[in-house]
């Protein structure tokens, strides 16, 4: 009987771990490469990395970003929503 040969994970290239502004603004629902400008400035959005003049956002960062931003209202302390006529 032969031994199982053992395959090591593989390990993305760092390229894959990192996204571009476009490409974030398109992942994320509402959102423009301007926004998450803004958000820089204003230091409210996921944390980033500049290489050279390009601007790239950690994928596990954004993940943890968005966890720890995360809003979640109880049924009960939802808005009623108005029927329009």
């Amino acid at each position: 009987m032969e031994p199982t040969p053992v395959v090591a994970p593989t390990i993305p290239s760092l390229r894959e771990s990192y996204l571009t502004e476009t490409q974030l603004a398109k992942q994320l629902p509402k959102c423009t490469v301007r926004k998450l400008r803004t958000w820089r400035n204003l230091r409210i959005g996921p944390p980033w990395l500049k290489v050279g003049r390009e601007v790239v956002y950690l994928r596990s960062s954004v993940d943890e970003w968005m966890r720890a931003n995360q809003l979640v209202v109880p049924r009960d302390q939802r808005p009623l929503r108005r029927r329009s006529r």
